[in-house]
C-alpha cells in the first residue's frame, strides 16, 4: 500500500474489509522518513512531501480504516522516530544472561529496530554504523521514561525496580553486583556516560583497547563498546542522529540536568532561626558529617568564594567549603557540571 496515494489506501481498505469481514483489532501506521537540510536552503516541496507522509497519510489511513475498528478494542499504533529521545546507547549482543528481556521490568526498554525494507540510512544509523553483526534482544533508554532516579538509570542484578532499573543477571552470584553501574548524560558534552557504583570493577573494550573502571570512575560512550562484567557482557553504542534529532537530543539533555538539580535534597530550614537560614550541619558522601566552625570570605576578581570552614566529625579535620562564581543565567547543564566538580 502506498500511503501517499488515496486510491492505493482505499483499495487496501476494501481488500482488508473483505478478508476480515469488516473487523480490525490493530492498525499500525509505520510509514515515514526524515529530512535533514539547512532551513534557508531546504526544498519546500520536499518538506511538504515529508509532512504529508509522516502526518497526513497516517491520519488519512486511520480515517479510512475507522469503520473496521469501531466496535472492537481499538488499538492504533503510530510508530515514529525516537532518535532525539534516546539518551543512552542501544544495547545488544548479551552474553552470559539468558532472556534478558524477561528479567524484572526490562521488557519496557525493548527496542524493535528498523526492518530490512525501511530507509537505508535509518537501518545504518540505528546501529551506529557498526559493521559487526549485532544480535537481539535490544534495549534502549529514553529521556523521561522508566527512570526511578533523576540521577540516571541503574543497572545490576537486583530484581527490585525501585533500586535497579535494568536487571542484567538473575542474581549477584554471577558476579554482577545488585547495583553495578549508572547511565546518565555528561552535563557538558551531553554524551552518554557510564559510572561504576559498585566496588567491583568493569572492563570496557573498544577497538582493541581496554580500560578498567573502578568505583566512582566514569567513561563517556561515543563509539560502540563492549561492557565486560565478568560472567556477562553486552554491546553498547549510541545511534547516529540527524541534525533535527541532535537538536532534540541536546534539548532533552538540558532538561535532564534541570530535573537532576531540582531533585537534589535540600537541607531543612530551622524553625528557630530567621527565614532563609539553615543549620550549621551538612551531610556529605560516605557517611561524613560536617559542622561549620567559621564563616568564609569572598574576594573581588577571584574565581571561587569560600563559604566557610567545616569540621568533619569522623576524620576530625577542617575543610574549606568553596563554590565557583557563576551567573544566574547559567544553563542547568553548567550548574550541574559545577555541582559535580
Amino acid at each position: 500500500m502506498d500511503v501517499t496515494v488515496d486510491s492505493s489506501i482505499e483499495a487496501t481498505v476494501a481488500q482488508v474489509t473483505k478478508v476480515t469481514s469488516g473487523t480490525l483489532y490493530f492498525l499500525v501506521n509505520n510509514a515515514g522518513r526524515g529530512l535533514t537540510s539547512p532551513l534557508l536552503y531546504v526544498d519546500l516541496i520536499m518538506v511538504r512531501e515529508v509532512f504529508d507522509l509522516n502526518l497526513l497519510s497516517a491520519l488519512y489511513v486511520t480515517q479510512k480504516f475507522a469503520p473496521c475498528l469501531v466496535g472492537t478494542k481499538i488499538k492504533v499504533i503510530n510508530i515514529g522516530s525516537i532518535g532525539g529521545s534516546v539518551v543512552t546507547p542501544y544495547t545488544g549482543n548479551f552474553i552470559g544472561t539468558d532472556n534478558i528481556s524477561g528479567l524484572s521490568d526490562n521488557a519496557r526498554y525493548t527496542l524493535h529496530p528498523p526492518r530490512s525494507n525501511d530507509d537505508a540510512d535509518e537501518l545504518s544509523n540505528w546501529k551506529g554504523n557498526q559493521s559487526d553483526n549485532i544480535s537481539p534482544p535490544f534495549l534502549a533508554l529514553s529521556f523521561g521514561k522508566h527512570m526511578y532516579s533523576p540521577q540516571g538509570w541503574i543497572a545490576g542484578s537486583s530484581n527490585d525496580s525501585d533500586i535497579c532499573d535494568i536487571q542484567l543477571a538473575k542474581d549477584y552470584t554471577s558476579g554482577v553486583s545488585r547495583r553495578y553501574f549508572r547511565i546518565d548524560v555528561n552535563p557538558t558534552a551531553h554524551s552518554p556516560r557510564l559510572t561504576v557504583i559498585s566496588r567491583n570493577p568493569i572492563q570496557i573494550h573498544d577497538d582493541g583497547h581496554s580500560v578498567i573502571l573502578s568505583r566512582g570512575e566514569s567513561l563517556e560512550i561515543g563509539t560502540a563498546v563492549t561492557v565486560d562484567l565478568g560472567e556477562a557482557t553486552l554491546r553498547a553504542w549510541r545511534p547516529i542522529l540527524s541534525h533535527r534529532e541532535e537538536l532534540d537530543y541536546r534539548r532533552n539533555a538540558e532538561e535532564f540536568s534541570r530535573a537532576f538539580l531540582h531533585a537534589l535534597p535540600r537541607f531543612p530550614i530551622s524553625l528557630n532561626v530567621p527565614e532563609g537560614s539553615t543549620f550549621d550541619l551538612r551531610l556529605g558522601n560516605n557517611g561524613t558529617v560536617f559542622r561549620r566552625v567559621r564563616d568564609g570570605h569572598g574576594g573581588v576578581g577571584g574565581f571561587v568564594t569560600v563559604l566557610g570552614f567545616f569540621w568533619e566529625y569522623n576524620s576530625q579535620k577542617i575543610f574549606a567549603a568553596k563554590v565557583p562564581h557563576f551567573k544566574a543565567s547559567d544553563p542547568s547543564s553548567v550548574v550541574r557540571k559545577r555541582w559535580e566538580s
